[in-house]
């Protein structure tokens, strides 16, 4: 018997088909598809409240009437490679020095398991030495090992092997609440139990108390180094601190940010500050300059949540009526109250502030949308460049191109650019309710939200 060839096969294949579509275009026109139902994907771009959950109901409304469905506006490319995850929306995220992403979640409203990129895949952690690792303080590096700060102590990686430390250890409190590079190459660690807050430097595995005067037991909440060497911190409710590595210095009298959100430094070494209260701040040339933005960050009562295990404890901030907001920190462990500094608003970075090119800076606001500060007085960057409406923005960065990226937690992306506007969305690839953006070291633009992390990657 003769073999088919390859040829001959793909021949017969392509017969086969044709025959099954004309067969399926007469069962069509003997009336068993009733009528044809277009269901167009523009949606996504001209209507806000449209979702994948939307467009799956109308194909299922059509196949329930017996309608032969067609897709419109299908020929198009995605712009953002989308991995998809089981997070409820990792807001925060650490590149190490390989170039792995590690993606956290500090917010109690919605804990999220721990997620890093390796280049290739995406890796859900639940749980590392049996800690959960759904609600991470702060991520950083000492020696190429990766230190993660939990509820229960400081998780170190090496090359993949795990090491958790306690109070064994010379770790004074287990709950970590904050973490940041300092200039001798050690690792500041600010940890709580019951209400006492203390800070230790971390350095080859070694814990040493650093908590002297003029830190007066506060909560961190950001940080930056100055071009002095100097640690500048931020704290919830008590201003700005200083660290020269020997002396804290208060400057919470000098400013009327208190509760500071967000600390950046531009390239003449002005510190910016920014807080809750609808306030920020500059630092320059030895004197405080403040801004206030009108409506307060929190118009009236807004509930805030510390973190606790098993059990949510409801904080009340009176934001309109200047109320400084000193968290009182909660948490159940074996039937023994305990303290946690893991505190969040909200799950977006309102309050964040970042500074561009030209040395403006742009704080994302709650009420107003996100500003545009060029040192000496402000406006909505609405009013100043014509942007799309910016008060559901939920993230903010500056690449190291010049361009201004936010994340709307509507499912969009804005990049500003030579006062052009671009918007991406769900089409594009963009994830729902985008809670951070993130530029890594190779240029590429991450997103993170529910269910997916999505990067658009720059050739």
């Amino acid at each position: 018997m003769k073999k088919t060839s390859n040829s001959e096969k793909i021949k017969l294949l392509g017969v086969c088909l044709i025959s099954v579509f004309f067969s399926l275009q007469s069962i069509a026109q003997c009336g068993m598809v009733s009528e044809e139902k277009v269901v167009s994907l523009s949606h996504f771009d001209n209507d806000t409240d449209y979702s994948v959950k939307d467009f799956d109901q109308e194909c299922i409304n059509a196949r329930e009437k017996n309608q032969k469905i067609t897709i419109e506006n299908t020929q198009f490319e995605k712009k953002f490679r989308v991995f998809t995850t089981k997070s409820k929306g990792n807001n925060k995220v650490f590149e190490d020095s390989k170039g792995q992403l590690w993606f956290y979640c500090n917010n109690n409203f919605k804990p999220s398991n721990l997620v890093v990129y390796d280049g290739k895949n995406m890796v859900t952690h639940k749980k590392i030495k049996k800690v959960k690792v759904n609600l991470v303080s702060s991520i950083t590096e000492q020696n190429n090992k990766v230190i993660v700060g939990t509820q229960m102590g400081l998780l170190e990686n090496n090359d993949g092997d795990w090491k958790l430390y306690g109070n064994k250890d010379g770790l004074e409190n287990i709950v970590v609440t904050y973490m940041t590079p300092f200039t001798d190459g050690s690792t500041l660690i600010f940890s709580q139990l019951l209400f006492k807050r203390s800070i230790c430097s971390f350095n080859n595995g070694t814990f040493k108390d650093v908590s002297l005067a003029g830190y007066n037991n506060k909560t961190i909440t950001s940080s930056c180094i100055d071009e002095n060497h100097n640690l500048w911190v931020g704290t919830a409710g008590k201003g700005v601190l200083t660290f020269d590595g020997n002396t804290w210095t208060d400057y919470g009298k000098e400013t009327k940010v208190k509760n500071v959100r967000s600390i950046a430094m531009d390239s003449k070494g002005t510190i910016w500050f920014s807080g809750m209260e609808g306030k920020f701040s500059k630092y320059e040339n030895g004197k405080f300059t403040d801004f206030s933005h009108g409506g307060g960050y929190f118009n009236g009562l807004t509930s805030n949540v510390v973190f606790s295990s098993g059990l949510l404890i409801h904080l009340t901030i009176v934001g309109s009526l200047g109320l400084a907001f000193t968290p009182v920190p909660a948490l159940i462990y074996g039937g023994l109250s305990v303290a946690s500094g893991f505190i969040a608003p909200d799950q977006t970075s309102h309050g964040k502030i970042v500074i561009d090119q030209n040395d403006n800076a742009w704080v994302l606001a709650r009420k107003k949308g996100v500003l545009f500060c060029n040192g000496s007085d402000y406006q909505t960057v609405e009013e100043k460049f014509n942007s799309p409406k910016t008060k559901k923005v939920s993230d903010i960065i500056v690449s190291k191109d010049g361009k201004i990226w936010m994340t709307d937690s509507k499912g969009k992306v804005y990049c500003y650019d030579n006062n052009n506007w671009t918007t991406y969305t769900a089409k594009d690839g963009v994830p729902q309710n985008p809670v951070l953006i993130y530029e890594d070291s190779k240029g590429n633009i991450w997103v993170s939200g529910k269910k997916s992390i999505s990067v658009l990657e720059i050739k």
